[in-house]
């Protein structure tokens, strides 16, 4: 027969199951933790798997929300601490792949700068071949003319001398 602590720890273990099938980690970790504190010894290491198993679950939730955001190095991080804290197999390789999302994420983000940092080069380089002709067309008209003072162009003066 089952003593009467371990209905209630029963109880509170059902509800942790309930809100981390939910994803609610949070809640799910602290009623195990309820669960565990309420039985006898004999199923105490079946709630504390159950306490890590929420740990781990809330480790990793902060790595999705930080991956979310494309911080890929914060939640690789998380991802790692998972890792380290789960005793599971299966969600440790889940924790895994999701390290290696991250580090195609920090690809994505390193090529995108790349053709970025291009694409900048590309229309400085435009704007400075026109800067270039306009200076070279001013500098053609002005030999026609009583020299002005002197111009910036590209942050240089310009002294215009016949």
């Amino acid at each position: 027969e089952i003593d009467e602590k371990d209905k209630k720890a029963e109880i509170m273990y059902a509800v942790g199951l309930k809100a981390f099938n939910i994803k609610d980690y949070e809640l799910a970790k602290a009623k195990f933790k309820e669960a565990y504190y309420q039985c006898t010894p004999h199923y105490e290491q079946k709630y504390k798997d159950y306490i890590i198993k929420a740990e781990a679950a809330i480790l990793n939730a902060e790595g999705d929300a930080l991956f979310r955001d494309e911080k890929y190095e914060e939640a690789m991080k998380k991802y790692q601490e998972a890792i380290d804290t789960s005793h599971d197999v299966s969600d440790i390789n889940i924790y895994k792949k999701n390290i290696s999302e991250c580090f195609i994420g920090l690809a994505r983000q390193f090529f995108d700068q790349k053709n970025a940092l291009k694409s900048f080069t590309t229309s400085q380089n435009i704007r400075l071949f026109f800067a270039k002709s306009f200076c070279q067309k001013l500098s053609i008209f002005i030999t026609f003319f009583i020299p002005p003072p002197p111009i910036f162009c590209q942050g240089h003066a310009i002294l215009f001398t016949l």
